[in-house]
């Protein structure tokens, strides 16, 4: 039992020396913005993610590494991964822990000396960080002693709270950082299809368009796809998206619904000749907020 206890004191010790030791050897190296780099808890208070000179956390397209200061007192460093620059996302350093990055989506453990592991994704309730399409962070991390870490005042409440009240209003803090995730689409696992529709029209018909009603959240996406058929049974046939790909979709963009998302003749479905029927599937990708559609409405003529 003691050498287990010694063996974790060690590792922590550890920790923190190569903490340490990479702010020494790497220096100004980091991505965060000088002005929106603060992240907020309750009890401790601010969370720096820059430093006073550039000297704090890199986000890289595997992984975020380096470090943040809590509450502005440099003894104070919450470690982001075992190794200040490593060679890859992958935790490959004893002891091994990071915080890696999924094109925006943030995943792992932190480290702090003084509360311990600090988790950017789980369950019970859903949470995690998120960084938007603008460098935004979005939603909360959490740790076991001082509880939420909230990345972006815009989240109005911590997860699994009921209430509507901005952080906003009373300080608009955020962490933005100059990496950007990819522009392309997420093809989520999550999907409503709708029921089969019959134009009536056994010469074919043409899609003009797709509306929707809803709300797009920050670091979520909503996206469409179509398939004809010349019957009602769509067993094996393929749902498409803008160029004629099972692997793209129409996506949502306008973040207050209400949006008709235009299928040009230059993309799939100009005008399905010998087709009649039609469905189309609503892709829903969530981080840390779920999107909502409200209402779907297919425009097309014949």
């Amino acid at each position: 039992m003691v050498k287990t206890k010694l063996n974790k004191y060690i590792k922590f010790i550890s920790i923190l020396l190569m903490v340490v030791l990479a702010r020494s050897a790497f220096g100004v190296d980091s991505n965060i913005h000088s002005t929106n780099k603060w992240a907020w808890n309750d009890i401790v208070g601010w969370i720096n993610f820059y430093g006073t000179a550039g000297e704090g956390a890199k986000v890289d397209d595997n992984k975020v590494s380096r470090w943040g200061v809590i509450d502005d007192n440099t003894s104070t460093y919450v470690a982001l991964h075992c190794i200040a620059v490593p060679t890859s996302g992958v935790n490959d350093c004893p002891p091994n822990f990071g915080v890696l990055n999924d094109d925006g989506a943030l995943s792992g453990d932190a480290w702090s000396d003084e509360y311990g592991w600090i988790s950017f994704a789980g369950t019970s309730p859903s949470y995690s960080v998120a960084i938007d399409a603008t460098g935004d962070f979005q939603g909360f991390a959490w740790n076991g002693v001082i509880g939420w870490i909230s990345f972006n005042c815009a989240n109005d409440h911590d997860p699994g709270t009921a209430g509507t009240q901005s952080r906003c209003a009373s300080s608009t803090y955020k962490v933005n950082t100059s990496w950007l995730p990819s522009s392309t689409p997420v093809i989520s696992e999550h999907y409503l299809e709708s029921t089969t529709f019959d134009t009536g029209s056994s010469n074919g018909f043409a899609i003009n368009s797709i509306y929707w009603e809803g709300t797009l959240a920050s670091s979520t996406s909503i996206g469409f796809q179509l398939a004809v058929a010349t019957s009602t049974n769509f067993t094996g046939v393929n749902f498409l998206g803008p160029d004629n790909s099972v692997s793209t979709i129409y996506a949502a963009a306008d973040s207050d619904g209400g949006e008709a998302i235009p299928v040009y003749s230059t993309y799939h479905h100009p005008f399905e000749s010998g087709y009649r029927y039609f469905r189309y599937r609503v892709y829903l990708d969530k981080s840390f907020t779920s999107p909502v559609v409200t209402k779907v409405s297919i425009n097309w003529m014949k």
